[in-house]
């Protein structure tokens, strides 16, 4: 089990449609504008820096949208764990629940390749020798996916594969009335309630997804039980390593440490030794991917433009308008940003506590950037605009 100190230590993970000296590159500044408002990418590099320089441990953003900006500020891992490293972009980390989001892109684009409905249900993906109670075995991807499984079980902790098999091999009573009630409760009596579908968190939902989407890929069995867990975990790794971030030319991310170069998780200052989580392969899938600001905004990049590299738009599957409709990420993390004005991509990673930070912490701080970054739009003929040559107009994606 990992240490709840470690746990509540890296409390700053989100996504939005974002040497110990802040590092901000010198470009000249560059606006997203639609519907006559813009948004400065300069300006909002400064907020995210006033808001965070000495107030965590590390950080790291990428910002932008066709073009990307990045900015890191603060340490990996600091003097308390030997030899300092400065956090940057390229610095991977485990980003805890947004691996919701990269598990749920893996599954759209597996199930889309498959021919298989979001609709479905993932009883036919289930271990073959589990008994599972009919009404699991009738959840379909899409309530996994939205958390509305009727599980109220927020499941704390890892999601090995034993204890996968405990929870959706146990009897499900048709008349529970086990209320959600977010991860203060551990493991209660019933925990799933059939006749409440609304959204409940928990991360049992994604955690499954491990075992079903190399079954949905038609990845061979296991040669025997006993291997069945590591073989699993290496195939859903590989999937989403195929299906996620090689499409859009990223190697290297992984749920274990690829060489000595990624982040720890403190508490601020960071002057007591860190939390390695080390590998997570076999409890990966609702956490546990290492992943940088820059790869996961160039993952986000290609999904939000519908550029066909990793999630496909067709007349029967419109991956982008399930999206945004359906809500088929939900995770902690804001995916697509502002529902209106301009379209800003944003990735903010940060490994410890935030000081004086915002009740939900990166999504808060990313926010306050972006509205502390609105300008108006250039005016055409109003005379010379120093930046008007930097503006990056699009279409705006909805």
């Amino acid at each position: 089990m990992i240490p709840a100190t470690a746990r509540r230590a890296v409390t700053g993970h989100c996504l939005t449609a974002l040497s110990a000296c802040a590092h901000r590159p010198r470009t000249p500044d560059s606006l997203i504008c639609d519907e006559g408002q813009c948004v400065s990418l300069a300006r909002m590099q400064a907020s995210l820096h006033a808001q965070l320089d000495g107030k965590t441990v590390g950080y790291a953003y990428t910002v932008g949208n066709r073009a990307l900006v990045s900015g890191s500020g603060g340490w990996a891992r600091t003097s308390a764990d030997g030899t300092p490293q400065p956090f940057t972009a390229q610095t991977r980390l485990t980003v805890a629940s947004v691996s919701k989001w990269i598990t749920a892109i893996a599954t759209m684009a597996v199930l889309q390749q498959r021919d298989v409905s979001l609709d479905a249900p993932i009883g036919p993906y289930l271990p073959p020798d589990w008994e599972v109670p009919p009404y699991l075995r009738s959840l379909t991807f899409a309530e996994l996916l939205t958390h509305t499984t009727g599980i109220k079980d927020f499941g704390s902790g890892p999601q090995p594969y034993d204890r996968l098999h405990r929870f959706f091999t146990r009897a499900v009573r048709a008349d529970a009335t086990t209320r959600c009630a977010g991860a203060r409760v551990t493991d209660p009596p019933d925990p799933v309630t059939p006749s409440d579908r609304a959204r409940c968190y928990s991360n049992y939902n994604f955690a499954i997804l491990r075992l079903l989407l190399p079954r949905v890929a038609g990845f061979p069995e296991a040669p025997n039980r006993s291997a069945r867990a590591d073989t699993l975990a290496a195939q859903y790794e590989r999937l989403v390593q195929e299906r996620v971030f090689q499409p859009v030319g990223i190697r290297g991310p992984a749920c274990q440490p690829q060489g000595n170069r990624y982040a720890f998780a403190y508490f601020h200052p960071g002057d007591k030794p860190g939390h390695d989580w080390g590998d997570v392969r076999l409890r990966c899938g609702d956490a546990g991917w290492y992943v940088s600001a820059e790869e996961m905004a160039r993952v986000l990049r290609s999904v939000v433009s519908r550029d066909g590299r990793i999630l496909v738009e067709t007349a029967a599957y419109s991956s982008y308008a399930d999206l945004r409709t359906r809500g088929l990420i939900s995770t902690s993390a804001a995916i697509f940003g502002p529902t209106v004005g301009p379209r800003v991509i944003a990735v903010l990673f940060i490994n410890s506590d935030i000081i004086d930070g915002p009740r939900d912490r990166a999504r808060g701080i990313l926010q306050k950037a972006y509205d502390e970054a609105k300008l108006p739009a250039p005016v055409a003929g109003a005379g010379e605009n120093p930046i008007a040559q930097h503006v990056h107009r699009f279409t705006p994606l909805r």
